[in-house]
């Protein structure tokens, strides 16, 4: 029909926009059908054997109704991999299908009904800032899906992504549960001498089916409750332990763990970590704790007096990536913290003048004031120079290494150890 053709032209040109404004190669709408298959209007052709790896991530998308995110499709279980092949005839093929994927299940009156998802022949970070302008784009393909339908009323539409119903939480709380979230580490670097001076704790869900799930798959629904409380204090429990290991080799060694602002609205707080830190055998002054910028604390004078009792105990406090979620330049003056983490979306635009005179700036101003800068996603030795000439301190990105599991980090401490 031509109004299916039309709308297909429109869903195809919405997927293409999404993936050049996140600098994917290719982005696609998967609508289901009757028959419960999938069907992808793609915004751009792929080689096939990532086109069809894609389209079994989107079925998964699709019966789980949680996002995906796959930062390097290469770490993508065996079996898992595999299906793609099968699904064509081709099981049993060992071809390595490198990339990324991010896709974003598509809910209309409660249900799903499709999927939203990019592409890329190359694997990249993919972050909570991605998905959550995926999701933006997810509600114009809702909209446009629905608009024929005169019942519906925009204003009580649910969120396509994270109004899911309680068997999604339930599945994370159950992960959690079962010791199934782990914290894995990416290296900071000192710019000037380029050396590790320690390692931040990301967050990983290990499931029992060997997938291991990205951050931004499953904390954007844990944010929404008291749940990111208790899975930061497990990964801080974890990091901790992991710290007073290290610490062995190199005292010096830092460890840097996000903290959602929802910490901040509670009285509890401070002691929780204090009994992490005193059990582990870490001091508060080796640990850096960095304030995500998803979920602003409730009472900004209450959150102001959490952060300074925080560092009173020796606790660094970092706004994470600055200049993308709550934090702006008037917190730096309400907040009493040590430093800010600049988003990578600067240094995807390092080299630019406004990314350079923007970045220049922020760097200036922290001197000001005693902050330190951290800036992440550098990629390449010419976006560390120019950080570095711009005034940032510290990096972390792909240049030196992608987030590793516990057991390789050691590798790393030896490395950070002073010469003598």
């Amino acid at each position: 029909m031509e109004s299916d053709a039309a709308l297909g032209r429109l869903l195809s040109r919405v997927a293409g926009v999404a993936a050049l404004a996140l600098g994917f190669a290719d982005g696609g709408v998967s609508l289901v059908h009757r028959a419960a298959s999938v069907q992808r209007r793609s915004g751009r052709p792929t080689h096939e054997s990532l086109r069809r790896l894609s389209e079994e991530l989107d079925r998964q998308v699709v019966s789980r109704g949680l996002p995906r995110v796959v930062e390097d499709l290469t770490e993508l279980d065996g079996a898992e991999a595999a299906t793609a092949g099968s699904r064509d005839g081709t099981a049993g093929a060992t071809t390595t299908v490198r990339g990324a994927y991010v896709g974003i299940p598509l809910r209309s009156d409660g249900r799903v009904v499709g999927v939203l998802s990019l592409r890329d022949p190359t694997p990249r970070p993919i972050g909570r800032r991605e998905v959550r302008t995926l999701v933006e784009f997810g509600r114009l393909v809702i909209d446009q899906l629905d608009a024929g339908d005169p019942e519906r009323d925009p204003d009580l539409d649910p969120d396509p992504v994270l109004d899911q119903p309680d068997a999604a939480v339930a599945e994370i709380r159950a992960g959690l549960d079962a010791g199934e979230m782990v914290p894995w580490y990416q290296p900071v670097v000192a710019l000037d001498s380029q050396r590790v001076i320690g390692v931040e704790a990301l967050v990983r869900w290990h499931r029992g089916n060997g997938v291991i799930e990205q951050p931004a798959t499953f904390l954007p629904l844990a944010e929404r409750s008291d749940l990111i409380i208790d899975i930061d204090r497990e990964i801080l429990r974890q990091a901790f332990l992991d710290l007073a290991g290290w610490q062995l080799t190199n005292p010096d060694f830092r460890v840097s763990v996000n903290l959602s602002g929802r910490h901040l609205d509670r009285v509890e707080t401070l002691a929780e970590l204090d009994l992490l830190a005193q059990r582990a055998g870490v001091s508060p002054g080796t640990v850096d704790l960095e304030l995500t910028e998803t979920a602003r604390p409730h009472d900004l004078e209450v959150g102001a007096d959490a952060i300074a009792r925080l560092r009173d105990r020796g606790y660094s406090v970092w706004f994470d990536d600055f200049g993308s979620g709550w934090s702006a330049l008037q917190d730096l003056i309400r907040f009493p913290v040590d430093g800010i983490k600049l988003d990578r979306a600067f240094a995807e635009q390092l080299g630019s003048p406004v990314a350079d005179a923007v970045v220049g700036a922020l760097a200036a101003a922290a001197a000001q004031v005693g902050l330190k800068i951290t800036i992440e996603g550098i990629q390449e030795q010419v976006q560390a120079a120019r950080a570095l000439e711009l005034g940032c301190q510290f990096a972390q990105g792909y240049l030196w290494s992608r987030p590793l599991p516990a057991d390789q980090v050691p590798a790393l401490v030896r490395l950070s150890t002073p010469l003598s």
